[in-house]
């Protein structure tokens, strides 16, 4: 069965196919190189201490710490930040480090950039 994404955007609804793209990415300290894959859309929940717009990009990672998603870097969010739901659209991977056997145990991680082509909630959290 194919995966599609429902967004709302200027002209009205669509239903998107999700598509699996694959990349390479090269670890610059070792050399090696390693493929990748995204999804070419995602319907996830972020975190961010910014509130996101349509446009913006955000980042997920694989590694095992919380990621401020609009700002591209790890943070603990105890309170004053934002928790949505969006629609993203596949802008790149960025893996200069990357080291999957390490990748969820304190280094080498695999990040990939989105743009937020839709808003489904937002929730301030105090």
């Amino acid at each position: 069965m194919d995966e599609k994404i429902m967004i709302k955007g200027a002209y009205g609804t669509v239903y998107e196919d999700v598509e699996v793209i694959n990349g390479v990415v090269k670890n610059d300290f070792t050399g090696e190189e390693y493929e990748v894959e995204a999804k070419s859309l995602i319907k996830t929940e972020i975190i961010s201490g910014d509130i996101p717009e349509v446009g913006d990009l955000f980042m997920t990672s694989s590694g095992e710490f919380e990621v401020d998603a609009l700002r591209g870097c790890y943070v603990s969010c105890p309170h004053d930040y934002y928790e949505s739901v969006v629609i993203g659209r596949f802008v790149e991977f960025e893996g200069d480090n990357y080291i999957p056997e390490k990748s969820t145990n304190g280094g080498g991680y695999l990040h990939k950039w989105y743009e937020i082509i839709d808003i489904k909630s937002i929730n301030y959290v105090e």
